[in-house]
């Protein structure tokens, strides 16, 4: 059973020196195992100087459930944020039995959004999941960056039950053919968390614009 999606994703190349900030440094992650995607406890010293960020991370889902080669792919701009981070979703497990977690077995990412609500919303200050980045910046064709083209790709593919993505087409042209094929190639490699319907994983159509933007 295929149902059918579609949504907007704006992916732009950023033209900075972003691999800096993706140090990819290993780091340890210790304590007690947590429900996978459960807050994590904000570093008493960045919530006294009321410090947020967001910490990209990588990491493997191991077949039995646990969460291993948890890296820092792009910083906060905090280390103690981005090492807590890291540390928290180490301890991460899930059940592997259950076939919608079947898609965080291997290599992942993911964010972790660090806010302090106002104190009159009685939420507490954590550290959550943030959702799965897609981004197309570093499939930017050279040569197109620097003939300044830019564009929109609309691209649809089918996000299997094991949360890849296939069949991918370009439902939209940007115009420019290396645009486009990049944005097939960018797509292709994209992981989902797969619909589920009646707690059984099902494939889903879907659709999502890539945004060739030079910064």
């Amino acid at each position: 059973m295929t149902m059918r999606r579609t949504g907007r994703i704006l992916l732009g190349a950023l033209l900075v020196a972003a691999a800096a900030a993706a140090a990819c440094a290993q780091t340890p992650a210790g304590g007690a195992p947590t429900r996978f995607r459960s807050p994590c406890a904000y570093p008493a010293r960045a919530l006294r100087n009321h410090v947020e960020g967001r910490t990209l991370i990588g990491y493997r889902g191991t077949p039995d459930g646990r969460v291993t080669d948890v890296t820092v792919l792009e910083s906060s701009g905090d280390g103690e944020l981005d090492a807590a981070a890291a540390a928290c979703v180490g301890r991460w497990r899930f059940d592997p039995a259950a076939p919608a977690n079947a898609f965080f077995i291997g290599k992942r990412r993911t964010y972790i959004a660090w806010t302090i609500p106002p104190p009159v919303s009685g939420l507490p200050a954590a550290g959550t999941f943030a959702g799965i980045p897609h981004n197309c910046s570093r499939y930017y064709p050279k040569n197109a960056i620097a003939a300044k083209r830019e564009g929109t790709t609309r691209v649809a593919f089918i996000i299997q039950t094991d949360g890849y993505v296939t069949d991918v087409t370009v439902e939209q042209s940007s115009g420019d053919a290396e645009l486009d094929a990049a944005a097939l190639t960018c797509v292709r490699a994209w992981h989902y968390i797969p619909a589920v319907q009646g707690g059984t994983p099902v494939a889903t159509r879907w659709s999502a614009d890539v945004a060739w933007k030079i910064h």
